[in-house]
């Protein structure tokens, strides 16, 4: 069995892709599986063009889903001509290898990893047995600055990250670990062998909340899921979020609160849901209003998410589409 897997996921962002794999150079340690997830054309023939220059000499043939080899070559470059989304697409890779892999490291494809990083996380899980890992990442064009060292979870169902403050303060005083119940997927290390008994995750979610679903099952089960903060990679967040409409905005918010009510069904009663919804709608409402959006926009958002978790008990990407097509007066 192999030691370690990673798997990235592209979709329009070839510049992003091609810079993260630049970083990825330690070949005896890890195999790659690449996705690209329903992109443009000229979007795969420019990273199909970098990966038949012999910056790689281990690269597949091109392939799909459906017929990759485990292992064959350095990098496995397979296509999928929808897009299947972040949890569906790595699901399908990781469902496949993960009996041929100790360890599968999901990584976003807007990453810099700097020499040594995985590595470290590699010890860091087996020393630790740590379920789920991450590291601390900063924001690419301001690496002294946090994005997201792990958090915990709230009573109300909401997740609190850890604060710069605290976690530049840990590592001045040497702390090299520490413990956090919930970690972002944008740079996760997992256990294979959970992958193995339980699966990756829930395939609800067409965007967004997987990473949450996940860490919280491993809560409820108490799995040890942590953080390596003596190595850093680079995020390069918000450099593809382009500058979106009014209604576009609303309807992500709409998208994300929906997520998580809805998620919650899996954890709750329906009595203690329907209980905890109106909390937390009550103070969704409150806290919109508080920060600047207009009380009638607050409350309609608060009403949607009530419809849309009535009627639906997933956000997948027909449900998704729905709702990012939804008109705001």
């Amino acid at each position: 069995m192999k030691e370690l897997a990673i798997i990235i996921l592209d979709w329009n962002g070839a510049e992003d892709t091609i810079e993260c794999l630049k970083t990825l150079n330690n070949h005896s340690l890890y195999d790659i599986y690449l996705l690209d997830n329903g992109s443009k054309e000229d979007n795969n023939k420019k990273i199909s063009d970098f990966l038949t220059v012999p910056y790689y000499e281990g690269v597949t043939a091109e392939t799909t889903l459906e017929s990759f080899e485990i292992g064959e070559k350095e990098i496995t470059y397979i296509h999928s001509e929808t897009n299947l989304g972040f949890a569906v697409g790595n699901n399908a890779i990781a469902k496949k290898i993960c009996n041929s892999y100790k360890y599968i490291l999901l990584l976003n494809n807007d990453t810099e990893v700097p020499s040594g990083t995985i590595e470290s996380m590699l010890k860091t899980a087996r020393d630790k047995k740590t379920v789920a890992l991450t590291c601390d990442i900063r924001i690419y064009y301001r690496k002294n600055e946090l994005w997201n060292a792990g958090g915990y979870f709230t009573i109300l169902g909401e997740r609190k990250y850890y604060s710069q403050k605290k976690i530049d303060s840990l590592k001045n005083q040497g702390v090299k670990y520490i413990d956090a119940p919930f970690i972002t997927g944008c740079a996760l290390l997992v256990d294979a062998e959970q992958i193995r008994k339980h699966g990756l995750f829930t395939d609800k979610f067409f965007h967004g909340e997987e990473d949450f679903n996940f860490c919280y099952k491993l809560a409820q089960k108490k799995k040890r899921v942590g953080v390596d903060l003596s190595v850093a990679l680079y995020h390069k967040v918000g450099k593809s979020i382009k500058r979106s409409s009014g209604t576009q905005n609303y309807n992500s918010m709409v998208v994300n609160f929906s997520n998580r009510v809805i998620d919650f069904k899996e954890f709750y009663n329906p009595l203690r849901w329907g209980i905890w919804r109106i909390i937390y709608l009550s103070l969704l409402f409150c806290r919109r209003s508080m920060t600047g959006m207009k009380p009638k926009m607050a409350f309609e958002l608060c009403r949607r998410i009530h419809r849309i978790s009535d009627k639906y008990n997933d956000v997948r990407k027909t449900i998704f589409d729905e709702i990012m097509a939804m008109e705001w007066k």
